[in-house]
């Protein structure tokens, strides 16, 4: 037997939980009358030619036979369905069906198997939701729909035709609305269903969007080239396929059951920190799509896209498989992590932590034990650690998501987890369409727009929306608002600018932090508050992993925003603020810490904040007299970096070859490698054509890079710089060697593309590459 199921695990996860049954003709094939089985498609429009006396030379379609008849001889042709369609034999495998206990059954044909099926049942009853409406709170129910009547139920017709579907469509438009919603619910399973049924097609459609099933779908089709040759279309109707005949699916649906479950514990459901969504304060969708941070009410409302990447990380969960979800900035990666955890089935208590510490892992994998949870961790390169800990937890399902260079980071931890990394940052046509279908028409533009990317790829979620929605954008409101405050109120835009550093660091700012910031001004808290209650939604209070203390957190809207702002703000304002913050705050007491140190020196930053590299340096200075800083290497390498960003070359060269070789024992610190040789070949580029010494220097610098990219296990970066520098260097020297550059960075960045196909800019490098070739040869 040979049962093929598109995303199996997220398959049979639904099964064994709670899903929808949609059962054709085709179900019913082992079923029968009188010995009989019962008629399908042609066959009964063959028993209706045959004993009406009707189209004998077979030139109609069974609707055209039945409506013909229909008019002439009604009763006897509802006696005629009614009997031959009651069931007094059936296949016992059937049974599967009733130990499975769907929450619903729909059905277009009219035989009475499935009353049969749990004539008996001692979990479940059949609720005929045509003659005793929705059942009162009972877990016992299971909901039977049949479209097309019954012949256990006298009251109602037996419709075969199109038009009698059309027409209950049109009179009762709310009952539609309402098994819509049912199918919506919960994935569904349609078995021996053909899609002819226009009708039926009605049933499945929503109003909402385009999409043509709602919900999971698996639709099951025979193993014949007829079916199979349609499998594309039924994708494009959005059905994930089962080939199988119907009793090879019994067979494969008993064997499932059968199977026992080897974890035996389960954690306690007090871990548990996803909010119901009963408790969830309701926003509007709008904040989502002009640049908040989603939240709760977005994932649960129903209206927000799923790409295509939830139902691949979906039944990466169901098989018990953890992930890691990588992309670019405003990606979307965050979105989909909370759907995952809000929608995903699974038999276990789910939690998510936003950069979770090494501390608190290890005390959360003690409480889990040996039992299952489903654990989201967002900004997880921020303490790769954590996510090494609770890998070694045996029946914990993570999926993680950070930014993909920020994951290469931390690549050597994350290798030890044997964790998948997957891409998720660009958007297929679909998804585009889907994500335009689901901004609200308030904001949304008149006709959708698909932007065009750098390198022909595709666009991620951030890049669409910006070009689809008519409103300002939260960034740009702030950076707006804040630009207009620092003429008018400076402590007041200096606030926002301090609050948007801080959480573009990944930490919130404490309301600790905010007083101290303002202490030479402002003495009262309560000012303090005044101030950030003025901003109004610009700002949100902040809710997360660091707030132990008893006291407030704030944070701009979303990562992006702080970003945006961080970027667009002049910089005189940001100049300002990271002067007075690293002169007068301890690290002490920034919340996170650890986290914020990652990015709060980030030579970006500095460089945008300081035009004057003299001031920028001596800040530099400063902070790295700090005790809790005493000399860190990894800020006097972005001390260099700035340096080099303000073309000080010498002097930059000068502060990474300190530490580079302040190193001990001979150490080699790849990333400390990379921009030692990054700076090497800036200082000395524009003096290779006239200089053969700094042309020579070049040389070693690619040389360098080359070492780290074949020694180093995070080769995305070191690819990247070589590829750069190579492009670079042949156009002011021009010779054999030069061209065996380009082809070495060509094949360093292909490697990386299949090592690392989470990674988008090695693909554009490589094109660029390429193209200095072509040029060349």
């Amino acid at each position: 037997m040979t049962v093929e199921i598109e995303n199996e695990a997220s398959f049979l996860t639904a099964i064994r939980s709670e899903f929808n049954l949609f059962a054709g003709a085709g179900f019913s094939v082992l079923a029968q009358h009188a010995g009989k089985t019962l008629p399908v498609g042609e066959q009964l429009s063959n028993e209706l030619r045959s004993h009406f006396g009707v189209d004998l030379e077979k030139n109609l379609s069974l609707p055209q036979i039945h409506t013909i008849i229909n008019s002439l001889r009604s009763q006897e042709l509802d006696a005629f369905l009614r009997d031959r369609y009651s069931v007094d034999h059936f296949d016992k495998r059937y049974s599967v069906v009733e130990r499975m206990s769907p929450r619903a059954i729909f059905t277009t044909n009219i035989d009475n198997l499935f009353q049969n099926i749990f004539r008996n049942s001692t979990q479940s009853y059949l609720n005929d939701l045509y003659v005793k409406g929705a059942a009162l709170s009972s877990r016992s129910a299971v909901d039977l729909i049949q479209l097309h009547g019954s012949v256990t139920d006298p009251n109602r017709p037996l419709t075969f035709g199109t038009l009698d579907i059309a027409a209950a469509a049109s009179r009762d438009p709310d009952k539609w609305a309402f098994l819509r919603q049912r199918l919506e619910a919960y994935p569904t399973l349609y078995w021996g269903y053909s899609l002819n049924d226009s009708g039926t097609l009605q049933s499945l459609r929503t109003r909402a969007t385009n999409e043509s099933t709602i919900g999971d779908a698996w639709l099951q089709i025979r193993p014949n080239s007829a079916e199979t040759a349609l499998a594309d279309y039924y994708r494009a109707l959005n059905f994930q396929l089962i080939v199988a005949e119907t009793d090879e699916l019994l067979d494969y649906l008993a064997s499932q059951l059968l199977t026992t479950s080897t974890q035996a514990y389960k954690a306690t459901s007090s871990l548990e920190n996803i909010p119901p969504n009963a408790d969830v304060a309701v926003r509007p969708l709008e904040d989502y799509f002009l640049g908040a941070a989603p939240s709760w009410s977005d994932i649960y409302g129903g209206k927000l896209h799923k790409t295509s990447y939830y139902r691949f990380v979906a039944n990466r969960v169901a098989a018990g498989q953890s992930t890691i979800l990588a992309g670019i900035p405003a990606s979307g990666k965050t979105t989909l992590l909370m759907q995952v955890l809000a929608h995903v089935p699974f038999d276990g208590p789910r939690m998510m932590f936003d950069g979770l510490g090494n501390a608190e892992a290890e005390l959360l994998r003690r409480r889990i034990g040996n039992g299952q949870a489903l654990v989201g961790l967002d900004n997880v390169a921020s303490d790769a650690d954590a996510l090494a800990v609770l890998s070694k937890a045996p029946n914990v399902v993570i999926v993680a998501a950070d930014r993909d260079y920020t994951l290469s980071s931390a690549r050597n931890i994350v290798n030890k987890t044997n964790i998948e990394i997957h891409g998720v940052t660009s958007l297929t046509p679909q998804d585009q369409q889907s994500i335009w279908q689901s901004i609200p028409l308030r904001i949304r533009s008149s006709q959708i727009t698909f932007p065009e990317v750098e390198g022909r790829a595709a666009p991620s979620t951030f890049e669409f929306i910006k070009e689809n929605v008519t409103g300002q954008l939260l960034g740009e409101r702030l950076i707006e608002y804040v630009t207009e405050m620092l003429k008018e109120d400076p402590d007041q835009a200096h606030m926002l600018i301090l609050a948007c550093y801080m959480h573009s660091t990944k930490v919130p700012l404490s309301m600790d932090i905010a007083i101290s910031f303002f202490r030479d001004r402002i003495t009262d808290y309560r000012t303090v508050y005044s101030m950030l209650e003025a901003v109004g939604d610009l700002l949100q209070e902040y809710e997360g992993e660091f707030c132990y203390e008893e006291q407030d957190y704030f944070s701009a809207r979303s990562i992006i925003v702080s970003e945006s702002v961080i970027e667009g703000v002049p910089s005189s304002g940001l100049r300002n603020v990271l002067s007075n913050f690293h002169m007068n705050i301890t690290p002490l007491r920034v919340p996170g810490f650890k986290t914020f140190r990652r990015r709060g020196y980030d030579s970006k930053i500095f460089a945008r904040s300081f035009p004057n590299y003299v001031e920028g340096a001596a800040l530099y200075d400063h902070i790295l007299s700090k005790p809790e800083i005493n000399g860190d290497p990894y800020v006097v390498q972005h001390k260099a970096l700035f340096l080099a960003e303000k073309r000080q070359f010498e002097l930059a060269f000068r502060e990474i070859d300190r530490v580079r070789g302040g190193l001990r024992y001979g150490r080699v610190n790849w990333t400390i490698e990379n921009s030692y040789n990054k700076i090497l070949f800036r200082a000395n580029i524009d003096k290779a054509p006239y200089v053969a010494e700094a042309e020579h220097l070049c040389r070693r610098a690619l040389e360098g890079l080359d070492a780290a990219y074949e020694k180093d296990k995070r080769k995305g970066v070191h690819a990247l710089v070589f590829a750069d520098s190579a492009i670079a260097f042949s156009k002011v020297v021009l010779d054999d060697e030069t061209v065996g550059l380009l082809e070495r960075a060509e094949e360093m960045l292909t490697s990386v593309i299949g090592s690392d196909p989470w990674l988008d800019r090695p693909k554009y490098a490589r094109g660029d590459v390429r193209r200095r070739l072509k040029d060349l040869r």
